[in-house]
């Protein structure tokens, strides 16, 4: 469950996260209302919830981290690495017959596939993320999580949910609909903590613990686990500022400048022949890619 797993709320308030002129959702006060809304608005996708129920002190801690990401990591590998990635879904979206003519495509069930099948509605999901403000370092430290769950957030989610009805998928199989069905019921609760249980049927019940911070409510294990999640984030980020990151710019630059000069002649590709032997060479840089980080692991 989204909002009682903190391997999965923790990454997902740190990624969706950012820009401001918007209304905050009104989060109730009760760990069981807390729940309820947080389950309500996944249901009508609006991930904005999931960031205006963290506790104020959670968000200034994400909104540190986003600035230390951006004060510490180098703006041009960033922006390269985004660019290369717009100029690869451009030519998903472009270049469709290409890939499915190719030796890859044919050597694999790619053609029957999810993937196959639902190509544009993925690559649309694609084009959102990057021309959404993620797309340079820049606009990254200057995005409100709030804002960015609002509206590229909400426009991924409904446009996954679409996905899954061109797909022909039961509502049933969507993790928000299916806690939309659950009951909420309290288990006991004092000042600071609370236990809840989630009856999705007679045979699916869970007991969750929910623990207080500044005001909110959050799943405890979450609220056990935040500052040293933080920390070691932050540390990581820092790294980025190291004389070894440093030093391994020149040679990963070189290594994108490849990458992204085989993904511009993909896109200017004009017969199968070229397009084919264009995406042996892109492995190629891939194996480069590797070796390299084979060699900073020793």
């Amino acid at each position: 469950m989204f909002w009682i797993s903190k391997r999965i709320v923790f990454p997902v308030a740190l990624c969706l996260l950012l820009g401001c002129n918007r209304s905050p959702e009104v989060i109730p006060e009760t760990p069981d209302g807390t729940v309820q809304a947080v389950i309500d608005g996944l249901g009508d996708n609006q991930p904005q919830v999931v960031w205006d129920a963290l506790p104020a002190g959670y968000q200034a801690d994400v909104r540190e981290l986003i600035s230390t990401f951006s004060t510490h990591m180098d703006a041009s590998l960033y922006d390269r690495v985004f660019r290369i990635f717009g100029k690869a879904v451009k030519i998903l979206e472009v270049k469709e017959d290409y890939i499915f003519n190719s030796p890859m495509a044919l050597n694999t069930p790619l053609i029957e596939s999810g993937m196959g099948n639902n190509w544009k509605e993925i690559v649309r999901i694609l084009n959102t993320l990057v021309k959404s403000d993620l797309s340079t370092l820049q606009s990254l430290s200057q995005m409100d999580p709030g804002e960015f769950f609002a509206s590229t957030g909400h426009k991924v989610m409904e446009d996954l949910e679409n996905l899954m009805q061109r797909s022909q998928r039961s509502s049933s199989n969507n993790p928000w609909k299916m806690l939309e069905q659950a009951q909420i019921e309290f288990v006991k609760a004092t000042d600071d903590q609370a236990s809840l249980k989630f009856v999705i049927s007679t045979n699916s019940v869970q007991e969750i613990d929910m623990a207080r911070v500044e005001g909110r409510w959050v799943p405890a294990d979450m609220a056990a686990t935040w500052n040293e999640g933080v920390a070691k984030a932050k540390q990581g980020m820092e790294n980025l500022n190291s004389p070894e990151f440093k030093k391994a710019i020149p040679m990963v630059s070189m290594i994108l400048a490849s990458a992204e000069g085989i993904v511009e002649s993909l896109l200017k590709s004009g017969s199968q022949k070229e397009f084919d032997e264009l995406l042996k060479s892109l492995s190629t840089v891939g194996a480069m890619f590797q070796s390299f980080q084979s060699q900073g692991e020793k």
